[in-house]
This record gives C-alpha cells, sequence and structure tokens, in this order.
C-alpha cells in the first residue's frame, strides 16, 4: 500500500493541474452563464457542468503515458502502478461528486443565485436526495474515469493501430445500431424506457460497467511494456 501511496503522489505532484484547474474551467463557465442569466426574463438551464465529467475523461485518458514509464523506473510494480492511479481518480471523483453536491444544495437554497440560473442543480439529473445526488456524481465520475483509462490501457497494451481499431469498431456498432433503432422506429420506445426510472437509478447501471473496464485495465497494464 505505500508504493501505491507514492503513486497517488506522482500523480498528484502537481495537484493544481488535476484537483484545481477542472474547477477553473467549470467556475468559468458558472461565472459567463450567471452573468447572462441576470439579463434574462426567464431561467436558464446549462449543460456547462459536463465539462467536470469531460475532464475527468480525458485526465483517466493521459495519466497512463504521463506517469506509467517513470513509476516502474523507480521500482513500482504494475499492479501497484494500477491501484494507485485507480485511488487517484476515485479521489478525484470523490471531491468533486462532492463540490457538485454542495454548489447544488447552495444553487436551490439560494432560489437559483437570484438569478434563475441552473447549473450545479438541474432537473431530472439531481431530483433525488443529497445521498443519491452524491453517489449519482461519483458513479459518474469514476464510469468516465475508466472509459478514459481504458483508451490509455488498450493503447499501452496493443500500440496505436489496436487503439484505432478499438475506436473504430466502437463508431462502426453505434452507427449501425443507430441506423436500426431509426430503420425501425424504436427511439420513442427506448426514451419511454428511460423515462420510467429515476436519474439515480440509471445510475447505478454504470457500476457493472465501470467494473468491467477496471478489470480490463488491470489485464492491460499487467501486459504492458515500458
Amino acid at each position: 500500500m505505500n508504493r501505491s501511496a507514492k503513486i497517488i503522489s506522482l500523480h498528484l505532484r502537481n495537484p493544481f493541474l488535476l484537483l484545481a484547474l477542472p474547477w477553473v474551467i467549470v467556475f468559468s463557465s458558472f461565472l459567463i452563464n450567471l452573468v447572462i442569466s441576470g439579463f434574462l426574463d426567464e431561467p436558464l438551464y446549462t449543460g456547462g457542468l459536463a465539462s467536470i465529467f469531460i475532464i475527468i475523461f480525458v485526465t483517466g485518458i493521459t495519466l497512463v503515458p504521463q506517469t506509467f514509464p517513470l513509476a516502474l523506473g523507480l521500482g513500482a510494480t504494475r499492479r501497484e502502478y494500477y491501484t494507485g492511479t485507480v485511488l487517484t481518480g476515485l479521489m478525484m471523483g470523490v471531491f468533486s461528486a462532492v463540490v457538485i453536491t454542495l454548489l447544488g444544495w447552495l444553487e436551490q437554497v439560494s432560489g437559483s443565485w437570484g438569478t434563475g440560473l441552473h447549473f450545479f442543480h438541474l432537473p431530472y439529473v439531481h431530483d433525488g436526495s443529497l445521498l443519491e445526488q452524491l453517489i449519482l456524481s461519483i458513479l459518474l465520475f469514476m464510469f468516465f474515469f475508466f472509459c478514459g483509462l481504458t483508451i490509455a490501457a488498450i493503447y499501452r497494451g496493443f500500440g496505436r493501430a489496436s487503439l484505432l481499431i478499438t475506436l473504430l469498431g466502437a463508431l462502426l456498432i453505434g452507427t449501425l445500431l443507430s441506423f436500426f433503432i431509426t430503420q425501425y422506429g424504436w427511439w420513442m420506445d427506448i426514451f419511454g424506457w428511460f423515462a420510467r426510472y429515476t436519474a439515480f437509478e440509471l445510475s447505478l447501471w454504470t457500476l457493472p460497467l465501470s467494473l468491467v473496464m477496471a478489470l480490463m485495465c488491470y489485464v492491460l497494464i499487467r501486459r504492458s511494456v515500458v
């Protein structure tokens, strides 16, 4: 565990990049939307919060190529590196989820900041209790983190060509699914199925997906060469 803690320290050697910079971007977006909402006569609903999830996705992609060779050069095993990397992602996810939940609560009690801005607390997405909102955010953060980490692990384990083939394969499957759904008019049925569940209930479906990606990343990193 001591070596895994050193991997966390390695990832956080510049805490501003991992912990502060994402929120600088989010708060910049928030302030711009807050100013805009002050000039509107109707509530403003914005998806600016999605940027923090995009950032943790990109973080999952970039952590491995930036630190994997160095970590192994310092004597860490692949298992220790993987454990430390996942714990780093979890720390980022929990920290960000707590901040989002608190700001969402503050947005509610302040009357949407007095301007009608809905940024941190969105209808349907944050309709549950504070605990459900917190768990939802953590699950989404870890899902996007493992999506990024899986891309990095495939690249590290099989190289650029294999990653390109995997991404093209995923794009092809997505395109075919979209075509058949449109062809047979299944969109309304799909939307109706999603509408039967709360956002919190739907977020629970990301947990098994995240676990599968976590196992895949572990296997790929164990067989990766420096």
